[in-house]
């Protein structure tokens, strides 16, 4: 017996990276998988290439209604997921500056609101089930940033 068998995986960002890692560990440990990425065609043959019970959806996770479709199209695919792993992020080096407003709503919405957004309509089905988990991974910038002292203010 596999350690998430019966279990639904939802995974953000999950065609490329930590989170195609995610996907492939969960899948080989039992659970029923679905990812998502903002890239459908690369995670069509991410899935494919995994195999297993593994769902790709092409979603934003950035754009709340697009987050509403992708866990109700899990539940109805697989069931209400049990773990959610929120890997989903923009991998970007701005300098503020010169960053646009749509630049900087774009990061946020990615790197920040789509954690909460994913687990507000994960959590119900969560509490249904008496349990479950939710991972945040975040990037090395949280320890480390840019020098910014090369240039002067």
């Amino acid at each position: 017996m596999a350690r998430f068998d019966g279990q639904v995986v939802l995974v953000t960002g999950g065609a490329r990276g930590i989170g195609r890692a995610a996907v492939e560990r969960f899948a080989l440990e039992g659970a029923r998988v679905a990812f998502c990425d903002v890239d459908g065609d690369v995670g069509a043959r991410a899935a494919t290439a995994i195999g297993h019970d593994v769902r790709s959806y092409r979603f934003d996770v950035g754009v709340e209604d697009e987050v509403a479709e992708l866990v109700g199209r899990c539940m109805t695919e697989l069931g209400a997921p049990t773990v959610l792993v929120n890997n989903a992020g923009v991998n970007a080096n701005f300098d503020m500056a010169t960053m646009t407003t749509d630049e900087w709503d774009r990061f946020m919405a990615v790197d920040l609101r789509a954690a909460w957004l994913t687990a507000k309509y994960v959590v119900p089905g969560m509490q249904a089930a008496d349990g479950g988990a939710i991972v945040n991974v975040s990037s090395m910038h949280g320890f480390v940033t840019l020098d910014c002292s090369q240039k002067s203010l």
